[in-house]
């Protein structure tokens, strides 16, 4: 005798999408930030409850952004080390929200003041004011998962130790991430190659669950957000979270031109040419070589008009490439050109790949 169970209904923090079961994202309630009072007398509640000194300098600059943007003007602010700029601008841009209703976006430059904004900041503040201040670190939308993106992986039948991780890290990921951002994954190496392929190549369906519209549909109940100056410059102006809000304020903004370089230059590392070697393989048994030496004796059997692989010769030159990255970087030496003849033949094997699967099938 077989006894049957009824699947047991999900709790009421998890929803299912396809055979995926994710954690539910809960809407932002409105903020309580009812103020009728001076930003001056803002500015003392805050310092006294928070057990900080009363400093002139710290209220002036706090008045001179709150200034700046009731009047929509910009302004360069050069604040000394130590002057109190966090809290400066955080009681303007809330002052702001409270006199206007407008959202202001907050620009840091490292991460760590990013996370210091959101978890210790923003709390505190909260906690002294007795408010219930709406923040939240706002990324680019490629920064956000989608569920029909997992679908897609999970259901990919490329299987190699890296993907099957990855496959696993998100089924496990998504019952506990609240925001959806990628990178909590830390995807590194081939993991990474793997998952930015996925991307690029994935095309949405109309029923997709995308983490970044959760942030488009409370974007009225957020006052501040918080970026860094990478993703504020990565942003797509088109379809941006960015624009739903009103101003900006730039914390070391003089950090900037820096961010915009990186913006429009690449880097290579030694594993992510690793990654590309192991999709070809080392031998006619692996990979793209396997998949090319078995045409190789098919155009053999079937006396195919096409001309000839030459598969051990190809095998002797993967084997080279294979020596010269680890010699590459190895020895520190970047040498541009051995790069670009890497990554040549890595282009040169998957092209007549695919011609030869095309002319053979």
């Amino acid at each position: 005798m077989v006894r049957q169970y009824d699947a047991k209904p999900l709790d009421k923090s998890y929803e299912k999408f396809e055979q995926i079961i994710y954690r539910k994202q809960v809407d932002f309630k409105k903020p309580t930030t009812n103020y009728n009072g001076s930003l001056k007398s803002l500015y003392s509640k805050a310092v006294d409850q928070l057990g900080l000194t009363y400093r002139p300098q710290q209220l002036y600059l706090a008045e001179t952004i709150l200034d700046q943007l009731m009047h929509s003007e910009k302004a360069m602010i050069e604040a000394s080390l130590g002057s109190g700029k966090s809290l400066a601008y955080l009681l303007a841009a809330l002052m702001y929200n409270i006199e206007t209703g407008k959202h202001v976006m907050i620009s840091t430059n490292t991460k760590l003041l990013q996370s210091q904004l959101l978890e210790k900041d923003i709390p505190a503040m909260n906690e002294a004011l007795n408010f219930k201040i709406n923040a939240l670190l706002i990324k680019s939308k490629s920064d956000y998962i989608s569920l029909g993106l997992i679908s897609q992986i999970l259901k990919d039948d490329t299987s190699n130790y890296e993907v099957n991780i990855l496959k696993m890290q998100l089924l496990i990921w998504i019952t506990e991430t609240p925001s959806g951002d990628i990178q909590e994954l830390n995807l590194k190496g081939g993991q990474k190659m793997y998952f930015d392929q996925k991307i690029e190549t994935y095309v949405p369906a109309r029923h997709d669950v995308h983490y970044y519209n959760f942030i488009k549909r409370n974007a009225q109940n957020i006052q501040i957000g918080i970026t860094n100056h990478a993703h504020l410059i990565h942003s797509d102006v088109e379809n941006s979270i960015y624009q739903l809000f009103d101003d900006c304020i730039v914390d070391e903004a003089h950090r900037l031109p820096d961010y915009a370089l990186n913006q429009v230059t690449n880097e290579l590392s030694y594993a992510d040419i690793k990654y590309q070697l192991g999709l070809i393989g080392k031998n006619e048994n692996e990979k793209l070589l396997k998949a090319i030496d078995q045409l190789e004796k098919q155009r053999i059997l079937e006396k195919l008009d096409i001309a000839p692989i030459d598969i051990f010769g190809l095998k002797a030159s993967m084997n080279e490439i294979h020596e010269l990255n680890e010699q590459l970087f190895s020895t520190n030496i970047y040498d541009y050109q051995m790069i670009l003849m890497f990554m040549m033949m890595i282009f040169i094997a998957s092209i007549m790949y695919l011609l030869l699967k095309q002319k053979t099938f």
